[in-house]
């Protein structure tokens, strides 16, 4: 073994010794209960704080927990995830979702020469 490879090995092995030792079997210290005391400023602190209010969200804005579903046209050859429950309308390649306040609508074209 040539003294890169000894050095090598003596440096890996000091680098582990830390991570060894915490590795012992003793068991672990007791917990003991202590008493906390809050200060009049800390008590007053918990006793004005609000909750948050709840999220409020625009006509139309798909909610994070919105379910989707695939949709495959076979005469376009595409497919997409649309939100669960909108309403379809197809026309041959092309296709619209839609529900209450928002929409999607694909239109299939040739491309440009």
């Amino acid at each position: 073994m040539c003294y890169h490879q000894r050095a090598a090995i003596l440096l890996i092995m000091v680098a582990l010794m830390p991570v060894l030792a915490a590795c012992d079997n003793a068991p672990p210290a007791p917990v003991t209960a202590t008493s906390a005391t809050v200060t009049p400023a800390q008590a007053a602190a918990r006793s004005t704080e609000q909750p948050v209010a709840p999220e409020t969200n625009p006509p139309g804005d798909i909610p994070d927990t919105q379910a989707f579903v695939k949709y495959a046209s076979a005469v376009g050859g595409y497919e997409l995830d649309v939100p669960e429950g909108w309403a379809r309308t197809e026309s041959g390649p092309n296709v619209s979702f839609v529900d209450k306040f928002d929409g999607a609508k694909i239109v299939v074209t040739d491309a440009p020469d």
